[in-house]
């Protein structure tokens, strides 16, 4: 949902017309991210695959086309794959192409969880989105989020959450249906410098807490 290119609710379904050429953009976008961490200093890169409209067995991102220094964790099973790439080796966590959470009017595809917009999550009397369940789930492992990416309403949400995070706004949504991206190609090279960046932050951020 907040990929680059990706601006048609078909296009994050397995069996809808344009899901292959969001496979491509998801893959450079991820191939940018990877190439800005090693150049900041990364020594290891793990990717998890963690969109679930690929259908059964996940086909999000392109094993083949992926950076080869990149670790890629697929499977049937998102929790299964999650668990499998996360330890206390980790330094730090990039999560790319996200979206805003249920009930915010202003982003796209907005969703916790369910697709379709009616599953609302709160933690002690606060809403919050996928952003947070992912960042609490990585600070079980003592991992900080030291950026993220997504259109307009993700970013506000995501610094709200995370304040000091690098970020990368790729599109302006107007409402759920609804958004304008930046051209691919220029994204990718933001996400690339900012990825860069935001290695220099791992000592100052800390995981999410509650």
């Amino acid at each position: 949902e907040g990929i680059s290119g990706i601006d048609d609710p078909r296009q994050i379904w397995g069996d809808q017309k344009g899901f292959q050429k969001s496979r491509s953009l998801i893959t450079k976008e991820v191939n940018a991210v990877v190439r800005g961490l090693k150049a900041g200093g990364a020594t290891e890169v793990r990717v998890v695959d963690d969109h679930m409209s690929g259908g059964p067995s996940p086909r999000n991102i392109i094993r083949e086309k992926l950076e080869k220094s990149a670790k890629l964790y697929q499977g049937p099973d998102f929790w299964e794959r999650l668990n499998e790439a996360l330890d206390g080796s980790l330094a730090a966590a990039v999560l790319l192409g996200y979206h805003a959470m249920a009930d915010d009017k202003e982003g796209f595809l907005t969703h916790t969880i369910h697709p379709f917009n009616i599953a609302r999550i709160e933690i002690n009397g606060k809403t919050v989105g996928e952003t947070a369940l992912a960042a609490l789930k990585l600070a079980e492992h003592g991992i900080p989020v030291i950026m993220v990416t997504g259109d307009q309403a993700l970013v506000r949400e995501a610094l709200e959450l995370l304040p000091g995070i690098e970020t990368v706004q790729v599109k302006t949504s107007l409402n759920r249906r609804t958004t304008k991206c930046l051209p691919p190609a220029e994204a990718r090279k933001l996400i690339e410098k900012v990825a860069k960046r935001a290695i220099s932050k791992i000592d100052q951020l800390k995981p999410l807490s509650i």
